[in-house]
């Protein structure tokens, strides 16, 4: 379960869109999402509308990114999510303030706080403050994070459900997709509601512990690789994302391609989502 460290380094100056408007997706924008084949989680910071351009798909912040990038990256042919968290409370946002009451304990990896979904009150926020103002400016979906906080606090389980369940009306009336993350026996309930599911850490990760970039313990990945069979087999897109000091570290070569076994489609970065790598199609299956 993680949340990104959001630092805008400058949005993209749009000159030039029109030189690369003749970018051609192998999956259009308007095919069902379960036939993405590469995408970039990049809400560590605006990235440049170019280095978007060569995926299907992009999660982005909802936020910091700006309309104008949305439009760009849809006249390129490319799906755009809305990134955010509503299981936390992150510090920064324009709902900070009217969220502060429904803070829980602290989380100190990422310097938020849990949110108490279970509240009816902190669920219209969601709706009002994140959801609406995101699908206004055009996204194509949201991503919602933090949805695993129920297996730490499971008081919070039903008002979670809940919520991903009013969310996913909002959105879907509006034609839109809705992406969650992590939560292996959790987001099962979620199936009806969800078009697609990313998995963190199969296989790399970073030990906040120690400070450091680390193969996930084989257990672990074992159970992440069933989920992702599980969902599959429901026909929602499933993508992961996976942790390393660079992207040509052993880790990421594992990473890629163990995804791309059990038919999800991987993304491989820092733990902050700062470097953007070239786009990894898997191979068809024979």
């Amino acid at each position: 379960m993680r949340a990104a460290a959001v630092a805008v380094a400058g949005t993209l100056s749009l000159s030039g869109v029109a030189a690369a408007q003749a970018v051609s997706h192998p999956v259009p924008r308007s095919a069902p999402l379960v036939t993405t084949r590469t995408w970039a989680f990049s809400i560590g910071a605006v990235a440049p509308v170019s280095s978007l351009a060569r995926y299907d798909m992009v999660v982005v912040d909802g936020v910091d990114t700006p309309k104008a990038n949305v439009v760009a990256l849809h006249r390129r042919g490319v799906r755009v999510v809305a990134y955010m968290s509503v299981g936390t409370i992150e510090e920064g946002r324009p709902w900070t303030r009217a969220a502060a009451p429904y803070r829980l304990d602290h989380w100190g990896d990422w310097n938020e706080w849990y949110a108490d979904v279970a509240d009816a009150g902190y669920r219209s926020l969601v709706l009002r403050s994140m959801v609406g103002p995101v699908m206004a400016k055009g996204f194509d979906g949201v991503f919602l994070d933090n949805i695993d906080m129920v297996e730490s606090h499971p008081a919070q389980t039903a008002g979670m459900t809940a919520l991903v369940r009013a969310v996913s009306a909002r959105v879907r009336a509006r034609h839109g997709v809705v992406i969650v993350q992590n939560g292996d026996a959790y987001v099962r309930r979620l199936a009806p509601y969800i078009d697609g599911w990313n998995r963190e850490d199969v296989t790399a990760t970073y030990d906040f512990d120690d400070e450091r970039y680390a193969a996930v313990p084989s257990s672990d990945g074992a159970d992440a690789i069933r989920a992702i069979r599980w969902m599959r087999a429901r026909k929602k897109l499933v993508t992961t994302a996976d942790y390393t000091a660079t992207a040509t570290a052993p880790l990421a070569v594992r990473a890629r391609a163990r995804a791309c076994a059990v038919g999800a489609r991987p993304f491989v970065s820092d733990i902050n989502l700062r470097r953007l790598p070239a786009p990894y199609p898997c191979a068809p299956a024979r």
